[in-house]
């Protein structure tokens, strides 16, 4: 623990207004929560060692999130929020480089993120199995599939095409093959290649939709 780093902390945040101070406590926490979630696990990880981690007590820490759930649920946010502005930031590049640019992100996602992908897949588990939980869960999914299916609008929108599928539809078909090849990755990476994905995700835009003069949108 970094008693120096520590001291400099509180200074900080006796600077600073209640509501600023509360901020600048949440968001540190969140930081070293998303290593140490990473690093053990989503059961194996303790709020006890969040807390030595970051300079604080354990009631510190359920000040700000009442249960370690809440707490993990707040890093899952930040990826998601995260990785949502890098997607942002690749859409407005040119047409001409957006696909290399698309299959760069995805490529990386898949070869630099495991440990992540396996803490949200053992989220998943844990939150399928309590009902409050897992509402709470699905509506960051059901945000985070609007959220691609926009995406899916606007390159079709630039490209010229309508999908085959409604735009939600097709934003499910990919976080689904998305999920599945990154667990059969893990497992198995000399026989499932990095950019699997990136590879079927063309494939999808262009069989799963048409020129505008073409089909109509399935519902």
């Amino acid at each position: 623990m970094d008693i120096h780093s520590i001291d400099e902390r509180e200074m900080m945040v006796k600077k600073l207004g209640r509501k600023e101070a509360q901020e600048v406590t949440r968001t540190r926490l969140i930081e070293v929560a998303t290593r140490v979630f990473t690093r053990y696990g989503f059961e194996r990880a303790s709020v006890e060692t969040i807390a030595q981690e970051v300079g604080m007590t354990k009631g510190a820490v359920y000040a700000n999130f009442a249960t370690k759930e809440d707490l993990f649920l707040a890093v899952l946010d930040r990826v998601m929020n995260q990785e949502d502005q890098m997607l942002e930031t690749i859409l407005v590049e040119p047409t001409s480089t957006r696909i290399d640019a698309l299959r760069t992100y995805f490529v990386n996602a898949f070869t630099h993120s495991q440990d992540w992908r396996l803490l949200v897949t053992e989220f998943w588990l844990h939150a399928a199995r309590n009902p409050t939980l897992r509402q709470q869960y699905a509506l960051r999914y059901q945000k985070r599939r609007k959220k691609i299916a926009q995406f899916i609008e606007q390159y079709l929108a630039e490209e010229g095409r309508k999908g085959l599928l409604s735009s939600e539809v097709f934003a499910s078909v990919i976080i689904a093959v998305s999920h599945g090849l990154e667990m059969q990755h893990i497992i198995d990476s000399e026989t499932i290649p990095d950019d699997l994905f990136a590879t079927v995700l063309s494939l999808f835009v262009q069989q799963l939709s048409q020129p505008n003069s073409s089909l109509d949108v399935f519902p």
